[in-house]
């Protein structure tokens, strides 16, 4: 009875690698090789699964594909993204610079012209005085600076009309010209008064032009008194 046992259960070992066991090896056999190139390996056919491995094979090479392509669409984006990333980095950096010399040009310009200047907020008053202005004016930055300047030049004995001077602070035309006239114990003092729309980063306002025109002024008064007396006498 015992070697008919052994027999039998040798037999359904045998039977069970055949039927489970080598199939399996196989299958796994065949499915490493699907996962490598093409040509590098013979499928059989007639082996266990050959047609779900050939799916799986299919399958893998397709996503392998998308997953390139996705690689090398994230890859062309992110060297656009930076590349867009640097170019504004330098706009940045140039817009910065001419920030910064036409910062530096105004500031000359203001300084030096002849012209007296004014740098007034939305609501009329003065930010910024240039020495011109002072000298014209005849008050210091710190009187000028924080004052309205309808206030400054009526005050100041340049223009006695205050309604019309308001109407032509409110019109803003750069082409109006507002006359300005002074007399008093420092002599008389004749101007133009102009008005132009300002813009410098976060500030927005006025800058208020004063040309000094009474050596004009006087010049011509001289001549019309010429011209008077030559024709009385």
């Amino acid at each position: 009875m015992v070697p008919l046992a052994l027999a039998a259960a040798l037999l359904g070992g045998y039977l069970f690698y055949r039927q489970v066991v080598a199939p399996l090896q196989e299958l796994g056999r065949a499915t490493v090789l699907a996962l490598q190139p093409e040509g590098t390996f013979r499928l059989d056919p007639a082996a266990p699964g050959c047609r779900e491995i050939r799916q799986v094979r299919a399958g893998a090479f397709q996503l392998f594909r998308q997953l390139g392509s996705l690689v090398r669409e994230r890859t062309a984006r992110l060297e656009e993204a930076l590349q867009q990333s640097a170019e504004r980095q330098q706009q940045l950096a140039a817009t910065e610079r001419e920030a910064r010399s036409n910062e530096a040009r105004f500031t000359e310009v203001f300084r030096t012209t002849s012209s007296g200047l004014l740098l007034t907020d939305g609501t009329g008053r003065v930010l910024l005085a240039n020495p011109a202005a002072e000298q014209i004016l005849r008050s210091g930055q710190q009187q000028a600076v924080g004052r309205d300047l309808i206030d400054l030049l009526v005050d100041g004995g340049f223009a006695s009309d205050r309604p019309a001077l308001s109407r032509f602070l409110a019109a803003a035309d750069p082409e109006a010209v507002f006359r300005l006239e002074r007399r008093g114990d420092g002599g008389e003092f004749f101007g133009e008064l102009q008005l132009h729309a300002f813009a410098m980063g976060e500030v927005r306002g006025q800058l208020a032009q004063i040309t000094d025109i009474t050596q004009r002024e006087t010049m011509l008064q001289a001549e019309f008194r010429a011209q008077r007396m030559e024709s009385i006498g």
